[in-house]
């Protein structure tokens, strides 16, 4: 798993859930039993940056709602 990339649970189990650090990278999974371990299956995890949002000329006015 890519750095900062956490299991959260599921850890030995056919599903997992992950915390997703801030880069993007590989998951790869085996499955395990009696007659050995398969060949490791990966899945490509792209990270995107948010996107950057403008609020116009003055950056620090704040809407009031109904405006």
């Amino acid at each position: 798993m890519p750095e900062g990339y956490q299991i959260i649970q599921g850890q030995g189990t056919t599903t997992i859930n992950l915390r997703i650090g801030p880069n993007s990278g590989q998951i790869g999974v085996a499955a395990q039993n009696f007659n050995g371990q398969s060949a490791s299956t990966y899945l490509d995890i792209q990270v995107q940056a948010m996107p950057v949002v403008k609020a116009g000329q003055n950056e620090n006015a704040c809407l009031k709602q109904g405006s």
